[in-house]
């Protein structure tokens, strides 16, 4: 699995998309993406990912953005970090 991050102006990673191949099974969002600490998930970043069946994110997640997980239809599970503010 290739995932793609972009840092934002505050030095954070936001998670942006799970790209070729189609990620399948569990898939783990890292700590970190390029050295940077993930604190969201972007708008759409796992859409059509139809062989996803769990997701885990870490505890350094904050937001995830709309529609992150849509069309996801073997997604039966998502571990939230505790800190999520904003879903």
């Amino acid at each position: 699995i290739v995932l793609i991050g972009a840092t934002t102006d505050d030095g954070t990673a936001r998670f942006c998309a799970a790209v070729t191949p189609e990620p399948s099974g569990l898939v783990t969002v890292p700590n970190f993406l390029g050295g940077h600490p993930v604190v969201a998930v972007s708008h759409y970043a796992f859409k059509d990912c139809s062989s996803i069946s769990e997701i885990v994110l870490p505890s350094t997640v904050r937001f995830i953005g709309s529609m992150a997980f849509r069309q996801c239809s073997s997604l039966r599970q998502i571990k939230l970090p505790q800190g999520l503010l904003d879903l």
